[in-house]
């Protein structure tokens, strides 16, 4: 477990006031998920938990485990060089329109759109797959589109 996640956790509970139930009723957690992470009796909470916590703390999972982040795995010029693959960026593509359409996010300009896009497109391409991580394009849209 890391423990920069426990001393997210702490930080936000000293800052706002809040005790631990609070904080769980907050995440929407089940009772002594948060306490169970503190005192190290949950050493790997699942992905469910976890980005419920980085909902409350307003944090990237990234930020929460001290990892480098992968938007920077691929600098632009790295990206612009790697050949594209088409059936990710058109899924992208799609799942970023149809976001932004049900959201009715009519004011996003287009570099929004783009940079959007672009970071969903980086963070999905060291898979290798054609398929869009849907989990983290509505974790990233969500969060990053207003």
């Amino acid at each position: 477990m890391s423990e920069n996640l426990k001393v997210k956790i702490t930080e936000y509970l000293e800052d706002s006031n809040s005790s631990i139930q609070g904080f769980e009723r907050k995440a929407k957690l089940s009772r002594n998920s948060v306490y169970s992470i503190l005192t190290d009796k949950s050493k790997n909470p699942n992905i469910d938990t976890v980005l419920k916590i980085a909902d409350v703390l307003n944090c990237s999972l990234d930020e929460l485990f001290e990892r480098k982040s992968l938007f920077k795995r691929y600098n632009n010029e790295e990206l612009f060089k790697t050949k594209l693959n088409v059936p990710l960026f058109k899924a992208i593509c799609d799942y970023t329109n149809d976001y932004a359409e049900q959201n009715q996010m009519n004011a996003l300009s287009l570099g929004q759109l783009i940079d959007a896009i672009e970071e969903i497109y980086k963070y999905c391409l060291p898979t290798q797959s054609d398929t869009i991580d849907k989990h983290f394009a509505e974790w990233f849209l969500k969060n990053n589109l207003k």
